[in-house]
């Protein structure tokens, strides 16, 4: 392959709309094969955890160690390419410079929530969910005062923190399921 023609195929695909960072798919890599060890061997951690937190049998640790793993793997893939799709959609499919340092962020951000959110119900503080999104939209506020464009972004995250919440409360009731007593 000729470099002119590998350099418009990395081009190509770097303007391709369904761009992810290579770095953030080695991430949901990792954590999607940890989730599957920990599935396959829940009793890998032993006693160890069990001291520290009794109300957990040492077997359970590792059914809930994959359970958070998948759901944070399996919930980023879905929003990301739902809130592509959305864009698309609501016609803002305007060019996007997608910068790796841009997206990492949100993507930390999401990384963080596909965890809270599942643990702010099983410790039973779901309105910790309420202050968060209250945080983050006045984070963004500014964002948002275009009134067309705007006003979709703002459809747009309502759609990705909808999903986000709906797959910790999945999280959360496969964990009261399978791993708390």
């Amino acid at each position: 392959m000729s470099t002119g023609l590998l350099s418009r195929v990395n081009k190509s695909i770097k303007e391709w709309p369904w761009f992810v960072d290579w770095k953030w798919v080695m991430v949901l890599a990792f954590l999607s094969l940890s989730s599957y060890f920990f599935a396959v061997y829940p009793c890998f951690l032993g006693s160890y955890v069990y001291k520290v937190l009794p109300l957990i049998k040492p077997c359970q640790w590792g059914k809930l160690i994959a359970i958070y793993m998948a759901g944070i793997a399996l919930s980023h893939i879905v929003i990301h390419f739902t809130l592509i799709g959305t864009r698309f959609l609501f016609k803002m499919d305007q060019p996007i410079e997608f910068k790796p340092h841009m997206l990492w962020p949100a993507i930390l951000v999401g990384f963080c929530e596909a965890g809270l959110y599942p643990t702010a119900w099983i410790i039973k503080q779901p309105d910790f969910i309420a202050i968060w999104l209250i945080i983050k939209t006045a984070g963004q506020w500014d964002y948002w005062k275009d009134r067309k464009i705007g006003r979709m972004r703002f459809n747009m995250f309502l759609i990705g923190n909808a999903l986000m919440i709906g797959f910790g409360y999945i999280i959360y009731k496969l964990i009261k399921i399978w791993v708390l007593p």
